[in-house]
């Protein structure tokens, strides 16, 4: 990998010529928030600001994400989190946050392992309290997945048939819902659904894209927005387990974006957006290396929409535990070069002192190795188009999953991805 073109040496001197320079912050989730005040200065002003994590195992980059949060509701007058979690899991985690009801424990049990932790129970908790002071000012929580679309979605859509529909659309629109039923337990549901012949597939798919047909077709009412969101909840799940993997994330950006904008437009609320470095990134043209990609990343479809009302922030580090041993980062990557810029535990650069180098980011994800460490990067475009802002930490610590007497996880309970890394 060829080395970045331009001394950061000179850049830390532009830097300091032009007032733009690194800004220590803390990686403490709890510290005072007087240190964001100038660096999250454009973030406040925005509209959806994306926090990419470039790994989802570090406790240090948990913080950031939830001091940026804090930051953003209490002064920011932001008044959602979108996860990259399953739409229907954070139906069930908003209702929480908003009103206590339900057992927080239990429902992270059913999240993805890399959000089942300590860190955003701590989140969640955070938004519990703030909404318990603040009862006509809530905080949501919604996902942006659509891979393990639950009972929910589809108990919504018959209940608002029940009350728009006339009998015989009701009995047709209920005749679909049992026939797309996923029962009880969604992983069995998901093998059951991937097993089938690609025709058994494109049935159901066809019976999920009627379901919307139909529904859109019983007229205006106050709810039908809503309705409409559960059914697309629904045929995106058939379509993103009816497609290949190499083809989800192509398929996964966009509609992640279009979700954003439709929440934004249903609620009116800015939104902080929690995903990876690589979704939340504005490039018109990024490559994976592991998987080998080359795509539009979510957050430039995002910026397409809102313009400068979105803004991109990226979470890097350079070394540490995620509990896996990370070793400092090789020469041309951004990590490597924002090591020299700062003595600070933690420090934040605004994109535009990045300028138009090569963006080379490590991605630490499911396929990361020590053995593939130089395959596991993004790259296209340059870093002050992917990023308005980078905060980086110098090394990290792991997050801390939830012990099983707090999360149970029995095989019927697990998500569906953690079963099929465990095959």
């Amino acid at each position: 990998m060829a080395a970045l073109d331009v001394s950061w040496d000179a850049l830390a001197d532009e830097n300091s010529a032009s007032g733009a320079r690194a800004r220590p912050v803390s990686s403490d989730p709890e510290a005072p928030l007087d240190d964001l005040v100038d660096v999250l200065s454009q973030a406040c002003g925005a509209t959806v600001v994306g926090l990419g994590t470039s790994c989802r195992g570090a406790n240090e980059l948990w913080a950031h994400q939830h001091r940026a949060l804090r930051h953003l509701v209490v002064y920011g007058g932001f008044r959602s989190l979108a996860l990259e979690e399953d739409w229907t899991l954070c139906l069930q985690l908003d209702e929480y946050v908003r009103t206590g009801v339900g057992d927080i424990h239990e429902l992270m049990a059913t999240a993805r392992s890399l959000w089942s932790t300590r860190e955003l129970l701590h989140t969640l908790s955070w938004i519990r309290v703030w909404n318990e002071a603040h009862p006509h000012d809530l905080v949501h929580v919604f996902g942006l997945n659509a891979d393990s679309t639950r009972t929910v979605a589809y108990e919504d859509v018959a209940r608002y048939a029940d009350a728009v529909a006339k009998p015989a659309q009701r009995e047709h629109i209920v005749q679909v819902l049992k026939l797309l039923d996923p029962g009880s337990d969604i992983a069995a549901h998901i093998w059951r659904y991937r097993s089938l012949a690609p025709e058994g597939r494109a049935e159901l798919l066809r019976a999920a894209r009627g379901l919307h047909t139909m529904v859109a077709e019983l007229g205006p009412h106050p709810l039908s927005a809503y309705a409409l969101r559960q059914c697309d909840a629904i045929t995106d799940f058939h379509e993103y387990h009816d497609r290949v993997p190499a083809d989800v994330l192509a398929y996964a950006a966009p509609r992640i974006a279009r979700d954003l904008v439709w929440w934004h437009k249903y609620t009116g609320h800015k939104i902080v957006y929690w995903g990876g470095i690589a979704h939340t990134v504005n490039a018109s043209e990024r490559a994976l290396s592991k998987p080998m990609l080359l795509q539009r990343s979510t957050g430039s479809w995002l910026r397409e929409h809102f313009a400068d009302a979105y803004v991109s922030i990226g979470l890097t580090f350079g070394c540490g535990d995620v509990p896996q041993r990370i070793p400092p980062p090789l020469a041309g990557l951004l990590e490597a070069s924002l090591e020299t810029l700062s003595a600070a535990h933690s420090f934040a650069l605004a994109g535009s002192c990045l300028g138009s180098r090569p963006a080379i980011v490590r991605i630490v994800g499911p396929d990361y190795s020590t053995e593939n460490n130089p395959d596991c990067i993004a790259s296209g475009g340059t870093l002050e188009e992917w990023f308005d802002l980078v905060i980086h930490t110098r090394r990290v610590t792991p997050a801390a999953p939830l012990r099983a007497e707090e999360s149970p996880s029995s095989a019927a309970r697990k998500n569906w991805r953690d079963l099929e890394e465990q095959r």
